[in-house]
């Protein structure tokens, strides 16, 4: 990975949370379950709202866990809705 791609990585903070997330899983993380925890975290909640959550699973599905998968730091299967990291 190049330092800019690096960088570009980093730069979103959706990305630093699902690999925060990812990098301390055992096993494959569900998209529903990833983007959960990533919702709590952004409004400082225990458990967001289905909603909210939703929309981070649409936003991480159509952009930032292609990226990842496409920079080699997860492996994601869209049509399993699993993410793996690969760090």
């Amino acid at each position: 990975m190049t330092e800019n791609e690096y960088h570009e990585l980093l730069m979103a903070e959706p990305r630093r949370m699902a690999l925060n997330i990812l990098t301390n899983a055992t096993t494959p993380v569900d998209l529903k379950d990833l983007s959960a925890t990533i919702a709590a975290r952004e409004n400082d909640v225990e458990v967001a709202d289905e909603e909210t959550a939703e929309r981070v699973a649409c936003h991480l599905h159509h952009s930032h866990l292609p990226k990842m998968a496409d920079l080699g730091v997860i492996d994601y299967n869209p049509d399993a809705s699993r993410i793996e990291s690969c760090l």
